[in-house]
């Protein structure tokens, strides 16, 4: 049974070596490893259905506060990150999050209590740090698009609420080329970007999970 059970893993890490073989930089290794995760994720926005409505998207606004505010302290002391250009200050989601809930008609009590995930993407090192913020700062690309998309449909919503969606405004390219810089600079080798990888993978997994109310939850 040992035998069969190393087999199985040493083929897994076979399969997964050659799957990458033409990759080379960083970001496209990180982009080949969590393809499907993405597309999974993707598939539950329910701010993408054609019945969206307000509520709707309060409810996502609060899963995702609930899942940036205990998170974002964590990430962003995570030594390093300043040194590539990745502060707090500038990239930090949950005020806005908070900001667009407050204008939504929640108390700043209600916005507190709010439910928070506690079972969170592990960032103990700079590599993995990087490999979640992939995650949240790729957000900010397909925030634009559900912006667009609402902007027709819920036009007095997102005149006055949609500080995260449009977290960045105009800069929002500009600053997600700064990412891929910093992910480019920090991973030149191939444990480095296997370590990101690693890390995106369980980002977009434990959001997942959030967002379909599966892991745990806390209050403050």
């Amino acid at each position: 049974m040992h035998d069969l059970d190393t087999a199985g893993i040493s083929s897994s890490n076979s399969a997964r070596s050659s799957g990458v073989r033409g990759v080379r930089s960083a970001l496209e290794r990180i982009r080949y490893e969590t393809r499907a995760l993405h597309e999974q994720i993707e598939g539950i926005v329910p701010l993408l259905q054609p019945d969206a409505d307000e509520q709707t998207y309060r409810s996502y606004l609060e899963k995702l506060l609930g899942f940036h505010r205990p998170l974002e302290p964590v990430l962003f002391a995570r030594a390093g990150l300043r040194e590539l250009g990745i502060r707090r200050a500038e990239r930090e989601k949950a005020p806005w999050l908070a900001r667009d809930l407050l204008t939504l008609g929640l108390s700043a009590e209600e916005v507190i209590s709010l439910p928070r995930c506690r079972t969170l993407p592990c960032v103990q090192s700079l590599s993995a740090a990087l490999g979640c913020c992939y995650v949240l700062e790729g957000a900010t690309l397909g925030a634009q698009l559900i912006h667009r998309e609402l902007s027709t449909r819920l036009p007095d919503t997102m005149s006055r609420a949609s500080s995260y969606l449009r977290c960045y405004g105009t800069e929002t390219g500009k600053m997600w080329k700064a990412f891929c810089a910093a992910l480019e600079h920090h991973g030149q080798c191939a444990e480095e970007q296997l370590e990101m990888a690693d890390a995106a993978r369980e980002t977009f997994t434990t959001l997942r999970a959030w967002l379909l109310g599966v892991n745990g939850t806390t209050r403050v």
